[in-house]
C-alpha cells in the first residue's frame, strides 16, 4: 500500500501528460447526487397517486431528497453506491373536501431490490377526509411511487454507466494488399418520433425587477444553477444548447430579442425520444410602475405531463426566483390550458 503523500503510480491518472484516465482503468468517483435530486424532484412532483369516483390525490411537492449517490468507475466497469431518503407532500380531494399528508422513502439503497424499499404514508391530521385519502394512497399510491422510483433508479444507472469505447480499426500494413471495398450500404432510416398528444399553457409573473435583469437571469448559467439547485449549462446565443436541473431538462435557444423575448426548444429527458416543446418568454414593462410582466407560453407539451410541467415552473422555478432575488410579487395565474 502506498504511504500517505506517496502516490502509487498504478492508481495515478496524473502519470499521463494529459491527465486522462484511459478507458476508466483507475478508480474514478463521480458525485451524482445533484442529478438525482433534480430528477427525483421533477419526476415525482405531480404524480397521481389515486383517482376514483369520489376524488383524487397527487404528489404536490418533493420537500426532501437527502443522502448520497455516486457512480464509481474501475477497470471499465461502473459500480453505483447510493443511500437516499425522499419525502413528498401529497394533496387530494375526497367528496369535495381537501386533505393532505406525506409519503416518504427513508432508505433507498442499492442493497435493496425495487420491491424492498420501505414506503411510509401519513396524513397531516386525522379526520374523515384525510383518513379516506390515506386509505386510498396506501392501497394504490404506494405501488405508483414504487414503480416511479424503480424507473428513476434505472434511468440513473443508464445515464451514468460507463459507455465502452469502440475498438479502433487497425490500418492495413504497407505489405498487405488493400482489402476490397465493401459494397455500399444504404444508411439506416432515422428513428421516427412517436406521435404524442399535446397541449399548451400560459403562465404570467408580476416581477419587481427591470425586464433587462429578468432577461439576463434566464440566460445566466450561474444564476440558473442557484435557482434550480442543480447543474445548469447555457450557451446564450441562437442555436446554443442548454441543460437545467442537472440534465433533467435540455434544449436549444431558437430566438433571442434582447431584452424582451427568448424562445427555446425545451424537453424533459423522460419525454418520448425526440419530442420537444416550445417555450417563449415575453418580458414587458409594467405601465406606470416599476417592474415587469413575464409571460411564459409553452406549447407542444405532452398531455399527461401538463400539470407536472406547470407546477414545476411555478414551484421549482419562479417561486425560487422571487425569493432568491427579492423580485417577489405573487403569480398572476396560469392563463389556463388552451
Amino acid at each position: 500500500m502506498a504511504k500517505v503523500g506517496e502516490g502509487d503510480p498504478r492508481w495515478l491518472v496524473e502519470n499521463r501528460a494529459d491527465g486522462r484516465n484511459v478507458n476508466a482503468w483507475h478508480w474514478e468517483e463521480k458525485d451524482i447526487m445533484k442529478w438525482a435530486t433534480g430528477e427525483f424532484t421533477n419526476e415525482l412532483t405531480g404524480t397521481t397517486l389515486w383517482e376514483g369516483q369520489d376524488g383524487s390525490c397527487k404528489i404536490k411537492s418533493v420537500s426532501k431528497v437527502g443522502g448520497e449517490a455516486t457512480a464509481n468507475n474501475r477497470k471499465g466497469k461502473t459500480i453505483f453506491y447510493y443511500e437516499m431518503d425522499v419525502k413528498c407532500e401529497w394533496e387530494g380531494t375526497y367528496k369535495g373536501e381537501t386533505g393532505t399528508g406525506t409519503i416518504s422513502l427513508p432508505y433507498i439503497s442499492e442493497e435493496n431490490d425495487d420491491d424492498e424499499h420501505e414506503i411510509l404514508v401519513a396524513a397531516s391530521s386525522s379526520n374523515v377526509t384525510n383518513d379516506a385519502l390515506l386509505s386510498e394512497v396506501k392501497a394504490h399510491g404506494i405501488q405508483v411511487v414504487r414503480r416511479k422510483v424503480a424507473d428513476l433508479l434505472r434511468t440513473m444507472k443508464q445515464h451514468f454507466t460507463l459507455k465502452k469505447p469502440e475498438a479502433p480499426s487497425e490500418a492495413p500494413s504497407s505489405s498487405s494488399p488493400a482489402p476490397a471495398p465493401a459494397p455500399a450500404a444504404s444508411a439506416p432510416a432515422p428513428k421516427p418520433v412517436s406521435k404524442v398528444s399535446t397541449t399548451s399553457f400560459v403562465l404570467k409573473e408580476d416581477l419587481r425587477a427591470p425586464k433587462e435583469e429578468v432577461y439576463a437571469m434566464l440566460l445566466d448559467p450561474g444564476r440558473l444553477m442557484a435557482v434550480t439547485q442543480g447543474g445548469a449549462e447555457m450557451t446564450p446565443k441562437e442555436g446554443g444548447k442548454f441543460m437545467l436541473f442537472s440534465g433533467a431538462v435540455v434544449g436549444e435557444i431558437v430566438k433571442l430579442q434582447p431584452p424582451t423575448l427568448i424562445e427555446q426548444k425545451w424537453r424533459f429527458q423522460s419525454w418520448p425520444e425526440g419530442h420537444y416543446s416550445t417555450v417563449r418568454f415575453e418580458i414587458k414593462d409594467k405601465s406606470g410602475e416599476p417592474g415587469c410582466i413575464m409571460e411564459l407560453k409553452q406549447t407542444q407539451v405532452p398531455e399527461d405531463e401538463i400539470e407536472r410541467t406547470k407546477d414545476g415552473w411555478r414551484r421549482n422555478f419562479w417561486e425560487r426566483v422571487k425569493m432568491m432575488f427579492g423580485w417577489g410579487s405573487s403569480s398572476m395565474g396560469a392563463g389556463g390550458v388552451f
